[in-house]
């Protein structure tokens, strides 16, 4: 028997006010890795993106 795994390789790219960058940074830490600036990228499950995009 295989194991199934559904993941995804995401790409995040941001630009938002100064006011909400420390914000929107840190939600995007928690899911996938920071890459440069504004850009984190990162394999992750379709469950975690659709809880990135809330935040």
């Amino acid at each position: 028997m295989t194991k199934t795994f559904n993941s995804n390789y995401a790409l995040v790219f941001y630009d938002v006010n100064e006011k909400r960058v420390n914000k929107v940074f840190k939600a995007c830490k928690k899911y996938l890795t920071h890459y440069q600036n504004s850009v984190f990228r990162g394999v992750t499950t379709p469950s975690k993106i659709m809880q990135l995009k809330k935040k």
